[in-house]
């Protein structure tokens, strides 16, 4: 007959030899599985009885979450619920359901961390252990993994699909200083409502994603949100700011002028310069800088590409002119190549950079459309799988390419945002997040340190549970009678005058 803590009824005058029989049958199977080392999962079965799994409220879905940042940790408790010791084994996470990037990508298992107290331990009956699992995507998106865990209960162990969905946020300058916001992206103000000198043509956001500078043509620098104030340039007669490139860290940033003339501000350092350098009616239109801060390139209005620093030359759209105005530039993570983009969504592919085919947002349209939305300004996709860029239209619609990007485009083929001011039009954009890699801990378990036997918390009579028993209260000693008053003693007599014998 195989006794546990179960339903039943014992004839009362039984109740207290059976319980007693069973708590001297746990006491001696623990003192077994004491006297040797605890058992792994299908080398000693131990116990036939399942755990009981107790999952905090919001496992194992984890809600939306920002990629390179990580959520609170999601908990599952695992109780023995036996009457026999249960033996644990090892605890993996393994990839997930086949989704967005194919069952063979790891990103989603690389997306979920766990620290748990459960491999190799043995619950006595109501002894529990736990893991704790946290999710920081590292891309946009759905990732999935399977958490797994092993015993030697009945069924062998125990699985649970985890998923999670990673999220990222683009601001879209306008040319009045307007900002839009998708995605995850929060607003902390524009100069919409701002009299300013000149129409904005830069936008970077903060290494936290929770600010930007927006820059004037005349140079002046707005800062929101937790942006640092760095400062604004002067510029000499006849130059006006063109693009700028960060820092990573936030504290610096370079600006270029139409003329190849660079501004270094904060940390940011001078590389040099293409001023006295371009052809005749060549303007640069744009900058980037190397993934080390350490040197930038310069695109100019034919294609051609300018590098600084360590900024290495791959080849440049100058050698075979393209058949449209090229408009930016966008390096590659490593910084081993780079895009240069057209009007009309070509890409030019250098060095280890990607080829991709023209953006086909407008294919079935003549190019006299395409060019009435052209591509303004690309940005190097923080995160993969694989390496891409986003990019923007004049009005205000975006795309990307490479990588998958999670967020609604908020026009119908390119045609407009609608949130810009009459005259206005999109001019540069940038991402709320900055170059995400793996943790060390990515889509690992990581031991806690525990007791191998583990004794439990709570003591179990029968089918009741309670905390352990405290020790009884001594009753208070009755309180003592009161004392009758003493009465007051009789006043001693006066003695008798003394007289000397005669």
């Amino acid at each position: 007959m195989n006794h546990r803590c179960a339903t039943g009824r014992i004839p009362g005058r039984h109740v207290s030899g059976f319980v007693t029989f069973l708590v001297g049958l746990c006491l001696a199977l623990a003192a077994i599985a004491v006297a040797g080392p605890p058992a792994r999962a299908g080398m000693l079965p131990i116990s036939p009885n399942d755990p009981a799994v107790e999952a905090s409220q919001d496992a194992p879905g984890f809600g939306p979450q920002r990629i390179g940042t990580r959520s609170a940790a999601h908990t599952w408790v695992f109780r023995n619920t036996g009457v026999l010791p249960l033996s644990m084994g090892e605890v993996t996470l393994e990839p997930g359901s086949q989704g967005l990037y194919g069952v063979d990508d790891d990103g989603g298992r690389s997306a979920f961390s766990a620290v748990t107290d459960c491999p190799d331990t043995v619950l006595l009956p109501h002894a529990t252990c736990r893991v704790d699992v946290t999710f920081a995507p590292l891309r946009p998106g759905q990732s999935t993994a399977t958490l797994k865990v092993a015993h030697d209960g009945m069924s062998g162990g125990w699985f649970s699909g985890l998923s999670g969905d990673g999220t990222v946020g683009i601001y879209i300058a306008g040319a009045f200083g307007e900002v839009l916001t998708y995605g995850d992206a929060q607003t902390h103000g524009d100069l919409s409502n701002v009299a300013i000198q000149s129409p904005v043509l830069g936008i970077a956001t903060t290494p936290s994603g929770e600010g930007y500078w927006l820059m004037e043509a005349a140079g002046r620098v707005h800062r929101f949100g937790d942006a640092a104030d760095v400062g604004s340039p002067s510029l000499a007669p006849g130059e006006y700011a063109i693009s700028f490139d960060t820092t990573p860290t936030g504290k610096g940033y370079w600006i270029v002028t139409q003329k190849g003339g660079v501004r270094a501000m904060g940390d940011a350092g001078y590389f040099g310069s293409a001023a006295g350098t371009l052809g005749p009616d060549v303007d640069v239109i744009g900058i980037a800088a190397t993934p080390s801060a350490l040197g930038y390139w310069m695109l100019d209005s034919q294609g051609g590409v300018h590098t600084f620093g360590d900024a290495a030359f791959f080849g440049s759209a100058a050698s075979l002119p393209p058949k449209y105005p090229v408009t930016t530039i966008a390096p590659t993570p490593t910084g081993k190549g780079y895009w240069i983009v057209d009007a009309i969504g070509g890409v030019f592919a250098y060095g280890d950079a990607k080829a991709f085919a023209r953006d086909n947002t407008y294919a079935a349209y003549s190019t006299d459309t395409a060019l009435n939305d052209a591509v303004m300004s690309a940005e190097t996709a923080p995160y993969g799988p694989g390496q891409g860029f986003i990019f923007v239209r004049l009005l205000g619609g975006f795309g990307a390419q490479g990588v998958y990007l999670s967020i609604s485009n908020p026009t119908y083929l390119g045609y407009g945002g609608g949130k810009f001011q009459e005259g206005s039009f999109a001019i540069d954009l940038a991402l709320n997040v900055s170059a995400v890699q793996p943790s060390p801990e990515a889509g690992t378990v990581a031991h806690r340190e525990g007791p191998e036997v583990r004794a439990p918390q709570e003591v179990c009579a029968l089918v009741v549970c309670a905390g352990p028993p405290g020790r009884p209260e001594t009753p208070a000693p009755p309180a003592l009678p009161a004392l009758p008053a003493v009465p007051p003693l009789p006043a001693v007599p006066g003695m008798p005058a003394w007289q000397p014998v005669g």
